[in-house]
């Protein structure tokens, strides 16, 4: 319940996805099924946040390259099936695309 309490008092200036990361983190350092300890900004050293927070976009992006590859071979390049099946606006993948300096064209037949 003390966990509760921290949440409700906490002012969030991030808003929800500080909340998300706040309670993602918690989650990573529980040992049991419930999260005993907020793992709040303020509790970890800003080393450790930011190396997390690097990593983390780091695998991100090596997972959406991956999957971008693959979905373009599978569809031959056709973007509206690949936001379709990505759940994701044509807009979307296309600023993916772009962001890892993937060329469709070569996919498509």
């Amino acid at each position: 319940h003390n966990v509760m309490q921290q949440i409700s008092a906490f002012q969030w200036p991030g808003n929800v996805r500080e909340l998300e990361n706040t309670l993602e983190r918690s989650l990573l350092f529980t040992t049991g099924k419930e999260i005993t300890e907020l793992k709040l900004d303020s509790d970890i050293p800003p080393s450790i946040t930011v190396d997390w927070k690097q990593r983390k976009e780091q695998a991100i992006e090596e997972v959406e390259k991956a999957y971008l590859n693959a979905s373009l071979k599978q569809y031959h390049g056709n973007i509206k099936e690949i936001a379709i099946h990505m759940e994701i606006s044509t807009r979307a993948v296309y600023n993916k695309l772009n962001k890892y300096k993937i060329n469709p064209d070569k996919y498509r037949t």
